[in-house]
């Protein structure tokens, strides 16, 4: 792709794609968008075949994303035709639970004795082999385990040699070499599968139409609860949650959203309260309610656990936004925060919030029930989960995750030695977000003067969601003069500047290194789509400025 590189004596220069203007035109024409989005889509290397495939009509997953599950399909078709019971073992995050539903609700419609086992949060993470191994005794032979067991091998050889033949449905980092005897159904790096994802590519095969879309809506829940790249096999999920009458199969879901959303419904309603409302009973303590709700069929079971999941969610929110604010204030640059106090089902995101704020890979730990330390990474620039486990090699500690997100477990006799290495590992200047004179802002295309008018909004409703691997459009606006600060409830600050084009406004997420009233600033932001109850409000948040000069 060309770089375009526009540069004033006495400004510093900006960075965007090089597009010719014929192209935009034409594929403007082609999509329906307003020429703004054409441009954003060609100068993020996008032609109408690759949009067609991506965006517009997505395909379904097949076996090619996963590599050869001929084992794996070959242990559950047995199972199947002997009606021999099944266990399902499935971690406590939506990713989990879903797959467990999506198991569960497929045997069920078979009826097809099974079991299900999800995480407790006070086991921490991986397979409990207590819960495992006794389960020969008691007459299952085989075992679905979803959204972990790839750091679990050994446990799962042992299972086997007892007669439990394990099934493992996973996308988490393989540490080692998979052998050949044992199930597993993983992208491998073929695919940006989620753990539901890949078991419904196990299953696609077995059921029709119906209950694929069923499956659909399961795993586009994942792929946003887990950030997954929102293209191709991925985006035809996340599509299925805007599908009413899918919906209608999920009365729980359904429920949930109507306590919030009186409106059309937006994919946004979804990442920001039915995954945190699924999330938080096994950030909290046990994840069977939100596993019901997914599963509920009637009204009444809908509004019982429906109301469970908000209550959880509601005591999440404070222990998060509590831990959160206590971690700020410890903040002092280094990259490893440790309290023993802290609940450990909100690392993840207290982690997540810290390196978006700060822009800097973190380490955020507590004490786990059992004693030991726990905690998540969030990993910013080059560095990778790969390459943390590789510098704390030989030492006594779990991990697993994805290769920017992940946790690790050890013994608390080993806090100082993790933190000594992980804060010469992790440890970067924390960029302040105003950008230096002498630094170029890369951005999409300049925000243009017909930002106000529909077509530019509708262009922009038609591309979301954005996420990893297809990131948020960045527009750029030259020389404003910012006019005052305030302050919200809600944590951000808006920003009114006056430009070329009138007054306009809009939100900085840190608190922190902020322009002052009468500074002239160029701003790079991004569009958001915001649902508030009854209605969608229109926002602008701030990613990056720099004095104008």
């Amino acid at each position: 792709m060309d770089i375009e590189y526009e540069s004033r004596k006495s400004k510093p220069g900006w960075l965007l794609p090089s597009v010719m203007d014929s192209d935009v035109s034409n594929l403007a024409r082609e999509i329906g968008l307003d020429p703004i989005w054409a441009r954003f889509l060609l100068g993020r290397g996008f032609h109408w075949d690759s949009l067609d495939e991506s965006f517009f009509h997505p395909q379904p997953p097949g076996e090619e994303s996963v590599g050869d599950i001929r084992l794996a399909q070959n242990i559950l078709w047995d199972a199947l035709d002997e009606q021999a019971p099944i266990a399902i073992y499935a971690d406590l995050d939506v990713d989990g639970i879903t797959s467990a539903v999506m198991c569960s609700r497929f045997l069920s419609r078979r009826q097809h004795p099974h079991r299900v086992l999800l995480v407790r949060r006070e086991e921490g993470h991986g397979v409990n082999p207590d819960r495992i191994l006794s389960l020969p005794q008691e007459g299952f032979r085989v075992l679905i385990v979803a959204d972990l067991g790839v750091s679990n091998l050994p446990l799962l050889q042992e299972a086997g040699r007892r007669g439990l033949s394990s099934i493992v449905v996973d996308h988490h980092l393989l540490q080692e070499p998979w052998p050949n005897d044992m199930a597993i159904v993983h992208p491998q790096g073929r695919s940006h599968l989620t753990a539901v994802g890949c078991l419904y590519v196990l299953l696609r095969s077995l059921v029709d139409h119906p209950e694929e879309r069923e499956m659909a809506f399961l795993a586009g829940l994942a792929v946003l609860s887990d950030r997954a790249p929102i293209l191709h096999e991925n985006r035809y999920f996340v599509q299925a949650l805007l599908d009413r009458e899918i919906l209608d199969a999920f009365p729980g879901v359904r429920a949930l959203l109507r306590k919030r959303v009186h409106r059309k419904i937006m994919i946004n309603d979804y990442s920001f309260w039915v995954i945190p409302s699924l999330n938080a009973p096994g950030r909290m303590s046990d994840p069977l309610p939100a596993f019901h709700l997914l599963m509920a069929r009637t009204s009444s079971e809908a509004e019982r656990y429906s109301m469970q999941v908000m209550e959880m969610n509601r005591r999440r929110r404070e222990a998060e936004w509590s831990i959160y604010e206590e971690a700020r204030r410890q903040w002092d640059g280094t990259p490893v925060l440790f309290a023993p106090d802290w609940a450990p089902g909100v690392m993840g995101r207290i982690a997540h919030r810290l390196s978006e704020e700060f822009d800097q890979s973190v380490f955020v730990a507590t004490l786990s029930p059992n004693g030991g330390v726990r905690g998540s990474l969030r990993l910013r620039g080059g560095i990778t989960l790969s390459d943390i486990l590789k510098e704390l090699e030989g030492l006594p500690i779990s991990g697993g995750g994805h290769p920017k997100a992940g946790g690790l477990g050890f013994p608390v006799e080993l806090l100082e030695t993790v933190r000594k290495v992980l804060g010469n590992i992790l440890k970067e200047p924390s960029p302040c977000p105003e950008v230096q004179d002498s630094s170029s802002l890369e951005i999409d295309a300049f925000l243009p003067a017909s930002y106000r008018s529909p077509s530019f909004w509708e262009g922009f409703g038609k591309l979301v969601p954005f996420g990893e691997g297809f990131p948020e459009p960045l527009f750029g606006i030259r020389n404003v003069q910012i006019e005052r600060m305030e302050s919200t409830n809600s944590r951000l600050v808006l920003c009114h500047f006056r430009w070329s084009q009138g007054t306009e406004k809009a939100a900085f997420r840190q608190t922190s290194n902020l322009p002052k009233p009468g500074d002239r600033v160029d701003l790079v932001m991004t569009p958001e789509l915001v649902g508030k109850g009854d209605h969608v409000e229109r926002h602008f948040s701030i990613r990056r400025y720099r004095s104008a000069g």
